[in-house]
């Protein structure tokens, strides 16, 4: 049996000030770095950030977000909730959230790579496939030598 995990996830609705108007996307965005921050203290496990591109939602790239929260914590799990693949080139994004998960051994990146593979068969986009593959290899090995029977 494995412990229960308690996580939370948001897209960061941007909230209203007292007056009924939506504060900055910048204090929304201040918002969700100092609720991590409190969950974090709370004992909250993980926090997951969504893209959306929406007027309503703060967050149109969560890397950015996820890495300003790393400034500011150190036990709390990092997460990429939502990423949308279709609107991009999906190895970019996928690159980034590697680089902003913490650890970067969990198989997060492999997932993300299996991702951007899906996206690129989709596209037939052949030629795109060789630098998924090669990271895919790469988390492959990286998450084996931590998590495997004999770690290095």
């Amino acid at each position: 049996m494995s412990d229960l995990v308690f996580g939370l996830d948001t897209f960061s609705d941007v909230p209203e000030d007292d007056s009924g108007k939506p504060v900055s996307y910048a204090q929304a965005i201040r918002q969700v770095v100092d609720e991590a921050v409190l969950a974090e203290e709370t004992g909250v496990d993980v926090i997951a950030l969504g893209e959306h591109h929406r007027p309503e939602f703060a967050i149109s790239t969560p890397e950015t977000v996820l890495a300003g929260i790393a400034t500011r914590t150190h036990r709390i799990r990092l997460a990429s909730g939502v990423t949308v693949l279709s609107s991009d080139d999906p190895l970019p994004p996928a690159v980034d959230i590697a680089s902003a998960v913490v650890p970067p051994g969990h198989g997060r990146p492999g997932l993300i790579m299996i991702g951007a593979l899906i996206e690129y068969g989709r596209r037939r986009e052949l030629q795109a496939l060789v630098a998924p593959v090669v990271l895919l290899a790469l988390a492959v090995f990286v998450a084996w030598g931590r998590f495997g029977p004999h770690s290095f």
